[in-house]
């Protein structure tokens, strides 16, 4: 005969094993699965030291980070550069997304990277260079077609290529001289010639002459009555 006992470790066991199957098959208990980032990946991802650009016209700009501290100019002028700009350079080379992967690429009258529009050559910290191709516009004009080295050319982002090539068009480009105003012709002051005041020489008039006085009347002595 079982006993009482058994008989509730064997209710117990019973009511685990259902509480189990139960939750397996219930999807509120599912485990969720983790989000996967719809983050593009990004082209490149080094750390430049010095570019160069190349543009379709000839016109070549370059800058390298000398003394791992500061950004000069070495194209076509030697000289300082706004290292502001330079940081905004490197974060923007750094964060070129790709829209769009292309396993076929298409046709270079299509995708103009035969010859390139604009390339960039970048130099990292290992002295390493990579070529970057620019080429046309997509269709839609949402991405440019560019092409990384040997690999298969992508699509990326328009505003972002738009940024690097003003950035660095800009670097070492000949100031602009600015027309300082030229400084009017110096006329003598006309400096009032001080007239000096006329002293009041007050001219004593001369005293006043004195008239003649009108001869005295004599008179004449009275006659005295005859007798």
């Amino acid at each position: 005969m079982i006993r009482q006992s058994t008989w509730i470790v064997l209710i117990v066991f019973v009511l685990v094993v259902g509480a189990a199957i139960l939750v397996e098959k219930t999807p509120y208990f599912q485990p969720k699965p983790t989000p996967t980032s719809t983050t593009a990946p990004s082209l490149y991802s080094g750390t430049p030291v010095a570019f160069t650009l190349t543009e379709s016209n000839g016109l070549t700009t370059s800058a390298k980070l000398q003394d791992n501290k500061t950004w000069v100019a070495l194209q076509p002028l030697n000289g300082p550069v706004d290292q502001g700009q330079m940081a905004e350079l490197i974060s923007q080379i750094q964060g070129i997304a790709v829209v769009a992967t292309l396993p076929t690429p298409p046709p270079a009258s299509a995708s103009g990277l035969q010859p390139p529009a604009d390339t960039i050559t970048i130099t990292d910290s290992t002295n390493q260079q990579h070529v970057l191709k620019i080429g046309s516009k997509t269709p839609t004009s949402s991405g440019y077609y560019v092409q990384l080295d040997q690999n298969n050319p992508v699509i990326v982002d328009t505003s972002t290529i738009d940024r690097i090539i003003q950035i660095l068009s800009g670097v070492g480009a000949t100031p602009t001289p600015t027309s300082s105003p030229t400084p009017n012709p110096l006329t003598p002051t006309s400096q009032a010639t001080a007239t000096p005041a006329s002293k009041a020489t007050g001219t004593a008039s001369p005293p006043p002459t004195a008239s003649p006085e009108a001869p005295t009347a004599t008179e004449s002595p009275t006659p005295s009555p005859t007798p």
